[in-house]
């Protein structure tokens, strides 16, 4: 029985580092920086967004000044409420931006579930800012949305068989 010129590790070998793993790398960036553009446009139009909200319901209720003194004490709770969770998207996205940065040196099964864990994370964090969208500004609420999709598609390629087959040969030696 002859053998093949070359076996499947060869093969991943000469080939380097697969696509679909550096394609999951970039999803994961576009993601973790969008949810980053969310966080932070929060923390700095969240509490305008809020008053032209409340004054939009509010109209023809009563006197604008008599709404502004009432609800004073609330939209400082209702900010601080929408700036936790800005805070938290962007902290999300910082642990997806690490995961990234050491997955792409190591490569290694627990590297890459580190990034799937970190997405899945940021996935959460960007839907926790889409459930206030009538209160973010327009740009958060596209970045949210951004975000939670690119947090799903990054996902994929991490588990994509070329990227096991490539993580084995590593592990292996050969590559």
């Amino acid at each position: 029985m002859t053998q093949p010129l070359y076996s499947d590790e060869d093969a991943v070998r000469r080939a380097g580092r697969p696509r679909a793993l550096m394609v999951g790398f970039v999803m994961a960036w576009l993601a973790a920086l969008a949810t980053q553009v969310s966080g932070v446009g929060i923390l700095i139009g969240g509490k305008r967004t809020i008053r032209a909200y409340v004054e939009s319901t509010a109209v023809g209720i009563a006197d604008p000044e008599v709404i502004a003194k009432l609800i004073e004490n609330e939209l400082d709770q209702a900010y601080s409420l929408l700036s936790l969770k800005g805070w938290i998207g962007i902290g999300t996205a910082a642990l997806v931006l690490i995961g990234c940065v050491v997955a792409v040196r190591a490569n290694r099964g627990a590297t890459r579930g580190l990034v799937i864990v970190a997405l899945l994370a940021n996935m959460i964090a960007a839907g926790l800012q889409l459930g206030e969208n009538e209160l973010l500004p327009d740009l958060c609420v596209l970045t949210s949305f951004f975000a939670a999709l690119m947090s799903i598609c990054a996902i994929v390629p991490f588990v994509m068989p070329s990227v096991r087959r490539h993580g084995r040969a590593r592990r292996a030696g050969r590559a």
